[in-house]
């Protein structure tokens, strides 16, 4: 399989906010900052867009939309400054394809945000094919080719582990103070529901629920859960997206739920999980179709942090959300 350079992949976009007052009507959330779910739904496109221009060499290939595998958020985005994309395929694997988006704001471009997503490559039949390589050429480019690299394989080998949940001791001990009555609110009752059909105008061109739709509703669920939290006193401010992973596709007239859960808190900062599953469905009723983990930090009306309070787990299953997402925060303050 042959392989084409990295600068090749390379696709620039603009979201032109200053000019278009439509647009900021249709990005801009209740608290006048931005509908990050759109702008989830948005990157997944522009990903796809990129994906396919490096696969597409006359063989008639499609892509779909496998994880996004994290996201970082160094500033807010705000809808009164234009907005840039710029992608690029980053590694290629047999039949995947991972994808960079640098996300850009204001007149200097300054980077406001990273993401990385995994397509995979389909053929004629619907079945993942091989695809050509990408080859970086720059010092810059070797560098985001490694890490991508490592990303993929780091992920492709925890997915092949029975993963078996043990509490070290430190979180023993956390246990132990959550038992002897640590003041908080129980995990329990931040939880959301969203439940209804899946129709034809959210599809894909292979007539499955297009993945950024399903971003979007997972994401908005999130922010409004975290918006309860303070009792709508604070605003939830995305900071960082962990892992979204598409497990199965959802269909056209699946009834689907999307459940959250705030599973961590820090001093100023909660992470919230979405689960998203099939209700009702012809083909895998009952079937988990993604896991999502949101972290937000809290802020005033001046954008100043505040701190939240305490989250509490009472039962077992909360106990490992919880120490699984304290376990993804600690991992990113590292």
């Amino acid at each position: 399989m042959n392989s084409n350079p990295m600068k090749d992949s390379v696709l620039e976009q603009k979201l032109a906010f200053e000019s278009n007052p439509d647009l900021v009507k249709q990005y801009v959330n209740l608290v006048g900052n931005m509908r990050f779910g759109l702008l989830l739904e948005y990157l997944d496109i522009l990903a796809g867009q990129t994906a396919f221009n490096h696969v597409d060499n006359g063989r008639n290939l499609s892509v779909v939309t496998a994880s996004i595998d994290k996201m970082n958020i160094c500033h807010p985005i705000s809808v009164e400054e234009d907005v840039y994309f710029k992608s690029r395929v980053s590694y290629v694997g047999k039949c995947s394809v991972c994808v960079e988006i640098d996300i850009l704001a204001g007149d200097q471009k300054n980077k406001a945000a990273n993401a990385s997503f995994t397509m995979v490559a389909l053929g004629e039949d619907f079945r993942p094919t091989e695809v050509r390589k990408v080859t970086p050429e720059t010092e810059e480019e070797t560098t985001t080719y490694e890490k991508a690299k490592q990303r993929y394989e780091e992920h492709k080998n925890k997915s092949k582990q029975t993963q078996k949940f043990v509490p070290n001791q430190e979180e023993l001990e956390l246990i132990q103070k959550f038992t002897s009555g640590l003041e908080g609110r129980l995990m329990g009752t931040t939880a959301k529901q969203n439940i209804g059909p899946m129709y034809p105008q959210n599809q894909n061109i292979y007539g499955k629920i297009f993945g950024g739709f399903l971003m979007r509703e997972a994401f908005e669920l999130a922010w409004t859960t975290a918006f309860d939290y303070s009792n709508y006193k604070l605003r939830p401010l995305i900071v960082a997206i962990d892992r979204i992973d598409f497990k199965r596709p959802v269909e056209i007239g699946d009834i689907v739920e999307f459940n959250s859960i705030v599973c961590h808190t820090g001093e100023t900062s909660l992470s919230v999980e979405v689960g998203i599953r099939k209700v009702h469905s012809k083909i895998d009723q009952g079937e988990l179709t993604n896991n999502c983990y949101f972290t937000f930090v809290a802020v005033d009306e001046t954008g100043a942090k505040q701190k939240v309070q305490q989250v509490i787990p009472y039962t077992l299953p909360e106990a490992q959300k919880y120490f699984e997402g304290r376990r993804r925060y600690l991992e990113r303050k590292a």
